[in-house]
């Protein structure tokens, strides 16, 4: 999308970027305050994961879904998938991943309930939101066992 760059006078973004510019000032500060709130539990999320991810942020774009996997620099999500299967290319290429979070969904409510009662099951919830981020981005899970695994051990 970027390299389109706009059509009929407007300007062409990927559904992916940081800001579609769809959003008012209003909503944006909104987020922002409730992100500044929360801070401490998106650290959290993001140390919870390892080095996964660049950074985990509440969603500006999300609506109904209480999480999606977004991308910050250079190379979007689908690139790292293009050129990782070019055979011979040599080093794997990465995007620096962003985990967003809706923190109007149902789902954000129960990880910051965890956070505050059971930091053990809080970071279970992380991983969880992670690998259900890989999945609705289309890209690869690691380890499907450690995330079946996951997903029984949180219905028990």
């Amino acid at each position: 999308m970027n390299m389109l760059g706009e059509y009929d006078g407007k300007e062409l973004r990927s559904v992916n970027a940081e800001d579609l510019g769809i959003e008012s000032e209003e909503n944006k500060e909104e987020t922002e305050k409730k992100e500044a709130d929360t801070k401490e539990l998106l650290d959290f999320v993001k140390d919870s994961l390892g080095g996964e991810v660049v950074a985990v942020k509440l969603s500006h774009k999300l609506k109904n879904s209480a999480v999606c996997l977004g991308v910050q620099g250079p190379i979007s999500l689908e690139m790292e998938r293009y050129f990782n299967t070019v055979p011979g290319a040599g080093e794997k290429v990465k995007a620096e991943r962003v985990l967003e979070l809706n923190g109007e969904h149902k789902v954000f409510d129960a990880l910051k309930a965890a956070y505050e009662s059971d930091k053990d099951r809080a970071a279970k919830y992380a991983k969880l939101l992670y690998f259900q981020s890989l999945l609705l981005s289309d890209a690869k899970i690691e380890d499907p066992a450690e995330y079946a695994e996951l997903v029984s051990e949180l219905m028990i």
